[in-house]
């Protein structure tokens, strides 16, 4: 009811009452609606990142009050950003309700699923100890990776799982959900297709990692950076018959920073994408300004799979050997096995656009991969850099 009157007849007497109704049924389904959209994720219908952050803060509170346990599984389906480019965000979208659903059948009473974003999922498990959380662990691992089929087509999808445990390992939500991500991330460094508990030392390596990532970019900006030529020499005549460019990092506070250290975090964050431009622009640069002076060296450098894979990886090449007027003959890209691998077809592409430029290109540390000369044959590969592994003993190998 929103209000009453009282009317009056023409002689100015009161003549009953007037009540006024409001229907409000329209009002209070819209607000249901906005609660719903602003706590539940649009496609799953599961809770979104923010309502799970409210529901981990509860169930922090009530486990101090009953000194229970708590278990947070994050997991990352591995490799579903190329799916989602290559065959597009419809098949994409079923395939993340198909995992929520399939996320739903490990959830016990009182267990919570979320769609924290992406293709990022999360698992909230009570009354659960690290001998718990590693059974419903194995139990995530197995169900998301069961066949599935969508619009004809075959798909067997694996996780990365980071676990994190209340009270061991964090005694806030935010804490919480902070490692169990870095566990997360570990567990796709390891392999993917497993999963990782937090540990102590974890903290420490994730704060290396995020101090390096700052100081790369900033030594990129500042010019830290340099490049080292490894002479490459023909044993039978013992004259240079090439260079390999080699990136150095010598910080101000950190010191020298050996390549092992910073080019895994670079991969990690993406950053070895505009390094890898770096160290081709200044190595071309450097192999133009020798032919200049008289010295006809080849140069090569190494690329990374992340560079490899960018869509105009092949025009900034080209653009590069353009802008300082290098041939291709003088150029030479090492790749890594794993390219050829990761999608076969647009490898081959790609490589014979190379090729075409006149770029020589070399697999490098051949052997500690997938081993097969046979695969070889379908790509134009000039040279093959054996592994230090297989020929270090030579010398004394019977």
């Amino acid at each position: 009811m929103e209000r009453v009157t009282q009317p009056q007849n023409c002689r100015g007497r009161p003549c009953g009452r007037v009540w006024a109704f409001r229907d409000h049924t329209e009002l209070v389904t819209a607000g249901q609606r906005i609660e719903a959209l602003s706590s539940t994720d649009v496609l799953t219908g599961l809770f979104n990142r923010r309502q799970m952050g409210q529901v981990i803060t509860d169930a922090l509170r009530q486990a101090r009050r009953t000194a229970g346990t708590l278990a947070l599984l994050l997991l990352d389906l591995d490799r579903f950003k190329q799916i989602n480019a290559s065959l597009g965000p419809e098949i994409g979208d079923r395939l993340l309700l198909d995992c929520a659903e399939r996320l739903k059948t490990c959830q016990r009473q009182g267990d919570v699923v979320a769609r924290m974003g992406g293709d990022q999922f999360a698992l909230l498990v009570h009354e659960a100890d690290a001998r718990g959380a590693e059974a419903t662990a194995r139990r995530v691992l197995d169900v998301v990776s069961h066949p599935c089929a969508v619009d004809g087509l075959q798909f067997t999808l694996t996780c990365s799982i980071g676990v994190a445990l209340f009270p061991d390992d964090a005694s806030d939500g935010d804490m919480l959900v902070r490692h169990a991500e870095s566990a997360m991330h570990r567990a796709k460094q390891g392999g993917r297709g497993c999963f990782r508990f937090h540990q102590a030392h974890q903290d420490a390596d994730m704060r290396q990692r995020m101090r390096l990532d700052h100081a790369m970019r900033q030594a990129l900006a500042s010019q830290r950076f340099r490049l080292h030529y490894q002479p490459q020499i023909d044993l039978k005549t013992g004259t240079v018959i090439g260079a390999e460019a080699l990136i150095r990092w010598r910080d101000p506070e950190l010191g020298e920073v050996s390549p092992g250290q910073f080019i895994p975090v670079a991969e990690e964050t993406g950053f070895i994408i505009a390094i890898g431009d770096w160290v081709l622009e200044q190595a071309v640069r450097q192999a133009a300004k020798w032919r200049a002076d008289g010295l006809v060296m080849p140069v090569s450098v190494n690329v990374s799979a992340l560079q490899f894979q960018q869509a105009d990886f092949t025009a900034r090449v080209a653009s590069v050997l353009h802008e300082h007027a290098l041939p291709g003959e003088l150029l030479e890209l090492e790749l890594t096995e794993s390219i050829l691998v990761h999608d076969a077809n647009e490898a081959l592409a790609r490589l014979s656009q190379l090729s075409e430029l006149g770029i020589r290109l070399a697999i490098d540390d051949f052997g500690t991969g997938y081993s097969s000369l046979a695969y070889l044959k379908r790509f134009p590969i000039d040279r093959l850099k054996i592994d230090r592994s297989f020929v270090k003993g030579v010398p004394t190998d019977e």
